[in-house]
């Protein structure tokens, strides 16, 4: 087992130079590292002082390598604050990501350097833990456009950091000319094409190949999600379908009718539901996929929100919408225990 650290401006560790500008961290073997699950978890502890939210915007640079066309899905599952894996002892297979005042001890250095990736990986590439320590000692915000040299942008050294979790290195280092989040000096703000090609060539591109046609209609891209309710779908044809949430496996009902998708499937038997208690898995990001017969269809990100236990007991409610959804009505809500969420209970006209 070895470990190794990528850097902001100055990278220690080694490179594999690919035939396209992206460049990929190697180990001293010269073996290219990689998460051999395809996920990773981040949790970031951050915070979000005054309007500026730190975890709001490692949760976007995330969503942002979630959405590059690579089988490889980032989870921000904010938990209990833990160590960064400067020992063995605290690998915890996750992208944990802090401010430090020191590097593991070590004083930061005066060359610029304001961010580190960590990780720990086998000697067959595979990463077991990375995480990531902005400079705490420096001035931090978030902004899109031009650097301002008076605080560094946290968002874009997020996505750039994360880049490195997932195996990319500088390809201005490396002594190429190429526009790129990942370079040593970042100045783009969002992910251009060659960081998504490296990252796909890394961890494959997404559909690279029609399983059946079938769609994952609930959760929609960007949902957010609370209490219980429903994955739903279709499926023209499977042997087997499962919707992988998270870490876990729920097999859905399957064979519903659906006679909206006779036109494409030629038939009508092909929907699917499942039922999910968002509650069990916590507040934050996870990944839902759509899986036929062993392989995957299509994937959602979706944002949990919970008020922090699995299940809320013995709480009641009944609350007025003033004019909403138009001024000329109150739409009447109420919470519902058997689903944790709310209901709608009566819509009337304004008085």
């Amino acid at each position: 087992m070895s470990n190794g650290w990528v850097v902001v401006v100055c990278v220690w560790g080694f490179w594999y130079a690919s035939a396209e500008a992206y460049v990929r961290t190697e180990t001293d073997r010269g073996v290219p590292l990689r998460w051999a699950a395809r996920e990773a978890v981040v949790n970031p502890h951050v915070g979000c002082p005054t309007d500026r939210c730190f975890t709001d915007a490692a949760r976007s640079a995330a969503e942002e390598w979630n959405e590059a066309g690579a089988r490889f899905m980032f989870q921000v599952r904010p938990g209990r604050r833990v160590p960064i894996a400067c020992h063995h002892s605290d690998i915890d297979g996750r992208v944990t990501v802090v401010w430090g005042r020191t590097l593991c001890g070590e004083a930061w250095d005066d060359e610029g350097v304001i961010a580190y990736t960590y990780w720990w990986y086998e000697e067959n590439g595979a990463i077991l833990d990375a995480d990531i320590v902005f400079n705490s000692t420096i001035s931090w915000n978030i902004y899109d456009g031009p650097w301002f040299g008076e605080a560094a942008d946290f968002r874009r050294l997020m996505l750039h950091e994360l880049g490195h979790a997932l195996g990319l290195n500088h390809p201005d280092d490396a002594g190429q000319t190429v526009d790129a989040v990942m370079n040593s000096q970042v100045s783009v703000d969002r992910l251009q094409q060659d960081d998504i090609r490296g990252v796909q060539a890394i961890y494959g591109r997404t559909q690279i190949e029609e399983i059946t046609r079938g769609a994952l209609e609930v959760p929609g891209p960007n949902a957010s999600k609370s209490g219980i309710s429903f994955v739903s779908g279709w499926v023209c044809d499977a042997t087997r379908i499962e919707i992988a949430v998270a870490e876990h496996r729920v097999t859905p009902a399957y064979r519903l009718d659906r006679r909206d998708t006779r036109p494409v499937c030629g038939d009508t038997d092909n929907g699917f539901i499942a039922q999910i208690n968002w509650n069990l898995l916590g507040p934050g990001t996870v990944t839902v996929r759509l899986l036929v017969d062993g392989r995957e269809l299509a994937r959602r990100s979706v944002r949990v929100v919970t008020y922090g236990t699995e299940f809320l007991w013995d709480q009641a409610g009944r609350w007025t919408l003033e004019g909403w959804p138009h001024s000329g009505v109150d739409t009447v809500i109420r919470w519902t225990e058997s689903l944790q969420n709310f209901e709608i209970d009566d819509i009337r006209p304004r008085q």
